[in-house]
C-alpha cells in the first residue's frame, strides 16, 4: 500500500464529496476508505525510514505503531456500503484522528532525543544532513495534515 501514490484532491473536490447527498456519501467513504489505508502505510513508511536513528526513540517508535494500529483497523472494516455501515465507519476514522492528535509533540520528542547523542549532534551540524530531515520531516508533516484534513471533512 505504501508504493501507491495518494490521491491528489482539491479543497471542491472534498467540499463536492461532503455537500451532494447519501449516494455520493457513500462513495466518498469506500474512496476513504481506501485512500487511508494508502496514506496511513505510507505514514509508516517515511516514520521507519528517518535518518540517524530517529525511527528509534520511544516517542517515534510509539507514533510509527500509532499509524500501524490506524492501518490495520482500516483495512479489518469493509468499505461503507450503506448509511448506517458509514456512520460507524466516520465514527472510527473520527476516534483515529482524535489518538493522533499527541504525534508532533511525540516526533518532536525523537528529535529532541537525537539531538542528545554525539551522533546526532555530529550530524546535525551538516547541511546536507539538516536539509534531508527537513525535507522528510515536511513530506511526513504535510501527508498528516492531508489525512487530517480528509477525516475532518467527512466527519
Amino acid at each position: 500500500m505504501a508504493k501507491v501514490s495518494p490521491t491528489p484532491l482539491t479543497l471542491q473536490q472534498m467540499k463536492t464529496f461532503a455537500t451532494n447527498g447519501p449516494e455520493l456519501r457513500l462513495k466518498a467513504s469506500a474512496f476513504l476508505h481506501n485512500e487511508l489505508q494508502i496514506r496511513f502505510a505510507r505514514a509508516v513508511v517515511e516514520l521507519s525510514e528517518l535518518p540517524l536513528g530517529l525511527n528509534e526513540p520511544p516517542p517515534v517508535k510509539m507514533a510509527i505503531a500509532n499509524y500501524t494500529t490506524f492501518l490495520h483497523d482500516v483495512a479489518a472494516m469493509k468499505a461503507p456500503s450503506t448509511p448506517d455501515e458509514d456512520a460507524i465507519f466516520t465514527s472510527r476514522i473520527t476516534q483515529m484522528k482524535k489518538q493522533g492528535s499527541n504525534l508532533v509533540p511525540m516526533i518532536c520528542g525523537g528529535l529532541h532525543t537525537i539531538k542528545t547523542t554525539p551522533r546526532g549532534i555530529d550530524a546535525l551540524r551538516l547541511q546536507d544532513v539538516q536539509d534531508d530531515l527537513n525535507t522528510r520531516l515536511d513530506t511526513f508533516f504535510l501527508s498528516r495534515i492531508g489525512i487530517r484534513m480528509l477525516i475532518g471533512q467527512h466527519s
